[in-house]
């Protein structure tokens, strides 16, 4: 975990600051394991993040443009209330919930504009140094250039 973490902190200390680019944030104290590294996409800055990720994976980085197609409390099981065993269980217990888009706000921006970078404890300094610089380098290209994704701000 300690090579993982020594990772992630190396992205998330050279992509701070960049235009356009959120990087993800932490509960004080924490110490996080990074699974992966994941920042936000400011559209109205960067342009459409499937572009601006296919100019990451160009400069040979290998970016995710989605964690997810949809956030958690939009899939199947809980829109319809599939429960355990073919039953409604436990969605019958509070009948008057229902998971529909605007229930969980952030959690559906996040999935429209989150981009997300690979960690392994097996990446070196000099994998975290040519991700920083490629990063920077797009960043600071697709900033550079006027977008208009209206109705899109991060939150």
């Amino acid at each position: 975990i300690a090579r993982r973490r020594a990772y992630g902190e190396r992205l998330h200390a050279g992509l701070k600051g960049l235009p356009g680019l959120q990087p993800q944030g932490f509960v004080a104290g924490a110490l996080p394991s990074y699974w992966f590294y994941m920042c936000r996409v400011d559209q109205n800055v960067l342009g459409p993040r499937e572009e601006f990720c296919k100019a990451l994976v160009a400069e040979g980085l290998n970016p995710t443009a989605a964690l997810l197609e949809r956030p958690c409390h939009l899939w199947d099981v809980f829109t319809k209330k599939q429960g355990f065993g073919g039953t409604a269980f436990p969605f019958c217990l509070a009948p008057h919930i229902e998971y529909k888009a605007g229930l969980c706000p952030h959690a559906e921006a996040i999935v429209k504009d989150n981009l997300v970078f690979p960690v392994n404890e097996f990446f070196t300094e000099e994998d975290a140094r040519q991700t920083v610089e490629g990063v920077r380098k797009v960043a600071r290209h697709f900033a550079g250039q006027k977008h208009a994704v209206r109705g899109r701000q991060l939150i």
